[in-house]
Protein backbone atom coordinates (compact mmCIF):
# COMPACT_ATOMS: atom_id res chain seq x y z
CA UNK A 1 0.00 0.00 0.00
CA UNK A 2 1.50 3.44 -0.75
CA UNK A 3 -0.12 4.71 2.10
CA UNK A 4 1.06 3.10 4.63
CA UNK A 5 4.59 4.19 6.75
CA UNK A 6 7.72 1.70 6.75
CA UNK A 7 8.56 1.37 9.92
CA UNK A 8 12.25 -0.03 10.23
CA UNK A 9 13.72 -2.02 13.61
CA UNK A 10 17.13 -1.82 13.92
CA UNK A 11 19.06 -3.66 16.48
CA UNK A 12 20.27 -6.79 18.65
CA UNK A 13 18.44 -9.80 20.34
CA UNK A 14 15.96 -7.19 22.01
CA UNK A 15 14.81 -6.05 18.35
CA UNK A 16 14.81 -10.16 17.62
CA UNK A 17 13.01 -10.59 20.43
CA UNK A 18 14.97 -13.52 21.86
CA UNK A 19 12.90 -14.61 25.27
CA UNK A 20 9.49 -13.53 23.95
CA UNK A 21 6.94 -16.03 22.44
CA UNK A 22 5.71 -13.43 20.06
CA UNK A 23 8.09 -11.23 18.53
CA UNK A 24 9.20 -9.10 21.11
CA UNK A 25 8.40 -5.14 21.25
CA UNK A 26 8.11 -5.17 17.75
CA UNK A 27 4.33 -6.80 16.80
CA UNK A 28 3.15 -4.92 19.51
CA UNK A 29 4.41 -1.37 19.01
CA UNK A 30 3.80 -1.53 15.52
CA UNK A 31 0.29 -2.74 16.59
CA UNK A 32 0.20 0.42 18.47
CA UNK A 33 1.29 2.53 15.53
CA UNK A 34 -1.30 1.56 13.79
CA UNK A 35 -3.61 2.70 16.09
CA UNK A 36 -2.30 5.82 16.31
CA UNK A 37 -1.87 6.73 13.15
CA UNK A 38 -5.02 4.79 11.43
CA UNK A 39 -3.25 3.47 8.74
CA UNK A 40 -0.75 0.26 8.01
CA UNK A 41 2.60 0.18 9.22
CA UNK A 42 4.92 -1.98 7.50
CA UNK A 43 8.09 -3.62 9.37
CA UNK A 44 11.61 -4.19 8.15
CA UNK A 45 14.05 -5.51 10.79
CA UNK A 46 17.49 -5.46 10.85
CA UNK A 47 18.77 -6.83 13.86
CA UNK A 48 21.13 -9.41 14.76
CA UNK A 49 21.28 -11.28 18.29
CA UNK A 50 25.11 -10.00 20.00
CA UNK A 51 25.72 -7.28 18.16
CA UNK A 52 27.05 -4.91 20.12
CA UNK A 53 26.51 -0.64 18.84
CA UNK A 54 29.59 -0.79 16.62
CA UNK A 55 28.24 -3.74 14.78
CA UNK A 56 25.15 -2.31 14.25
CA UNK A 57 26.60 0.90 12.85
CA UNK A 58 28.30 -1.45 10.03
CA UNK A 59 25.12 -3.23 9.55
CA UNK A 60 23.05 0.53 9.28
CA UNK A 61 25.96 1.53 6.54
CA UNK A 62 24.85 -1.14 4.57
CA UNK A 63 21.35 -0.48 3.97
CA UNK A 64 21.16 3.35 3.49
CA UNK A 65 17.96 3.00 1.43
CA UNK A 66 16.14 1.11 4.09
CA UNK A 67 16.62 4.02 6.27
CA UNK A 68 16.06 6.63 3.80
CA UNK A 69 12.77 5.04 3.28
CA UNK A 70 11.55 5.02 6.89
CA UNK A 71 9.09 6.95 8.59
CA UNK A 72 9.15 5.09 11.83
CA UNK A 73 12.74 3.50 13.10
CA UNK A 74 13.42 2.11 16.68
CA UNK A 75 17.30 1.12 17.67
CA UNK A 76 18.06 -1.09 20.42
CA UNK A 77 21.89 -1.03 20.89
CA UNK A 78 24.73 -1.20 24.16
CA UNK A 79 23.28 -4.06 26.35
CA UNK A 80 25.92 -6.44 24.94
CA UNK A 81 29.03 -4.01 24.79
CA UNK A 82 28.19 -3.91 28.71
CA UNK A 83 27.98 -7.53 28.44
CA UNK A 84 31.25 -7.97 26.77
CA UNK A 85 32.83 -5.85 29.25
CA UNK A 86 31.67 -7.21 32.69
CA UNK A 87 33.33 -10.58 31.87
CA UNK A 88 36.39 -8.77 31.10
CA UNK A 89 36.02 -6.72 34.10
CA UNK A 90 35.49 -10.47 35.87
CA UNK A 91 38.28 -11.74 34.68
CA UNK A 92 40.66 -8.85 35.14
CA UNK A 93 39.27 -7.42 38.22
CA UNK A 94 39.98 -4.07 36.73
CA UNK A 95 36.90 -1.09 35.96
CA UNK A 96 38.09 -0.22 32.95
CA UNK A 97 36.84 -2.18 30.62
CA UNK A 98 33.24 -0.85 32.04
CA UNK A 99 34.56 2.78 31.19
CA UNK A 100 35.62 1.89 27.49
CA UNK A 101 32.54 -0.23 26.65
CA UNK A 102 30.19 3.06 28.04
CA UNK A 103 32.08 5.41 26.30
CA UNK A 104 32.28 2.97 23.09
CA UNK A 105 28.65 2.48 23.50
CA UNK A 106 27.49 6.28 23.49
CA UNK A 107 29.77 6.94 20.56
CA UNK A 108 28.48 4.54 18.73
CA UNK A 109 24.83 5.38 19.24
CA UNK A 110 25.44 8.84 18.79
CA UNK A 111 26.95 8.02 15.24
CA UNK A 112 24.23 5.74 14.57
CA UNK A 113 21.40 8.69 15.08
CA UNK A 114 23.76 11.20 12.68
CA UNK A 115 24.06 8.76 10.18
CA UNK A 116 20.49 7.81 9.70
CA UNK A 117 19.96 11.73 10.01
CA UNK A 118 22.02 12.69 7.49
CA UNK A 119 20.52 9.72 5.33
CA UNK A 120 16.87 11.40 5.70
CA UNK A 121 18.44 14.94 4.67
CA UNK A 122 16.70 16.13 2.05
CA UNK A 123 13.52 14.27 2.64
CA UNK A 124 10.41 16.27 3.05
CA UNK A 125 8.90 13.45 4.45
CA UNK A 126 8.29 13.72 8.63
CA UNK A 127 10.20 10.62 10.27
CA UNK A 128 10.78 9.66 13.69
CA UNK A 129 14.12 7.85 16.02
CA UNK A 130 13.10 6.15 19.65
CA UNK A 131 15.85 4.92 20.84
CA UNK A 132 15.87 2.24 23.75
CA UNK A 133 18.06 2.82 26.77
CA UNK A 134 19.55 -0.50 28.31
CA UNK A 135 18.37 -2.03 31.43
CA UNK A 136 20.12 -3.34 34.06
CA UNK A 137 19.37 -7.40 34.00
CA UNK A 138 22.20 -7.75 37.30
CA UNK A 139 20.18 -5.63 39.84
CA UNK A 140 23.03 -7.08 42.21
CA UNK A 141 26.32 -5.73 40.29
CA UNK A 142 26.58 -2.18 41.41
CA UNK A 143 29.39 -1.18 39.69
CA UNK A 144 27.07 -2.60 36.14
CA UNK A 145 24.87 -0.04 37.55
CA UNK A 146 26.94 2.68 37.64
CA UNK A 147 27.99 2.39 34.43
CA UNK A 148 24.72 1.72 32.65
CA UNK A 149 23.03 4.62 34.32
CA UNK A 150 26.11 6.76 33.67
CA UNK A 151 25.69 5.55 29.66
CA UNK A 152 21.51 6.14 30.42
CA UNK A 153 21.62 9.55 30.69
CA UNK A 154 24.42 10.21 28.24
CA UNK A 155 21.41 9.30 25.62
CA UNK A 156 19.60 12.02 26.11
CA UNK A 157 21.93 14.08 24.57
CA UNK A 158 20.17 12.59 21.40
CA UNK A 159 16.99 14.65 22.32
CA UNK A 160 18.48 17.47 21.03
CA UNK A 161 17.69 16.34 17.28
CA UNK A 162 14.13 17.03 17.21
CA UNK A 163 13.46 13.51 15.11
CA UNK A 164 14.95 11.04 18.20
CA UNK A 165 13.08 10.41 21.82
CA UNK A 166 14.55 7.78 24.28
CA UNK A 167 12.77 5.24 25.57
CA UNK A 168 13.22 4.68 29.30
CA UNK A 169 13.45 0.91 29.80
CA UNK A 170 15.80 1.45 32.12
CA UNK A 171 13.28 2.58 34.75
CA UNK A 172 10.72 0.64 34.07
CA UNK A 173 12.52 -3.10 35.13
CA UNK A 174 14.76 -1.70 37.50
CA UNK A 175 13.22 -3.63 40.65
CA UNK A 176 11.12 -5.88 38.53
CA UNK A 177 13.68 -7.93 36.77
CA UNK A 178 12.08 -11.09 37.93
CA UNK A 179 8.29 -10.23 36.66
CA UNK A 180 9.76 -8.72 33.26
CA UNK A 181 12.69 -10.90 32.48
CA UNK A 182 12.94 -14.42 30.51
CA UNK A 183 14.50 -17.87 32.07
CA UNK A 184 17.61 -16.70 30.59
CA UNK A 185 17.54 -14.00 33.19
CA UNK A 186 19.29 -11.55 30.95
CA UNK A 187 16.26 -10.94 27.78
CA UNK A 188 12.89 -9.90 28.26
CA UNK A 189 9.50 -12.49 28.70
CA UNK A 190 7.07 -11.10 26.19
CA UNK A 191 5.75 -9.22 29.06
CA UNK A 192 9.14 -7.06 29.36
CA UNK A 193 8.56 -6.71 25.73
CA UNK A 194 4.66 -5.44 25.55
CA UNK A 195 5.95 -2.41 28.51
CA UNK A 196 9.08 -1.76 26.07
CA UNK A 197 6.24 -1.52 23.46
CA UNK A 198 4.32 0.97 25.26
CA UNK A 199 7.20 3.32 26.66
CA UNK A 200 8.03 3.60 23.13
CA UNK A 201 4.21 4.25 22.02
CA UNK A 202 3.93 7.03 24.86
CA UNK A 203 6.74 9.16 23.63
CA UNK A 204 4.44 9.77 20.68
CA UNK A 205 4.15 9.49 16.78
CA UNK A 206 4.35 13.30 16.00
CA UNK A 207 4.92 14.30 13.57
CA UNK A 208 4.24 11.70 11.47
Amino acid sequence: MSNAYQYLALGDSLTVGVGSTRGGFVPPYRFMAEQALQRPVHVHKLAHSGFTTKELYRLAETHRNAIAKADIITITAGGNDFLQSFMAVSQTNSIEPAIQASERACACLHALVAFVTDQKRGSKKPYIIRVFNTYNPFGSIPLLDQYLSKFNRSLYTLEQNRHVKVVDVYRAFQGNEQRFLSRDGVHPNQEGYDVMALLAAKTGFKPL
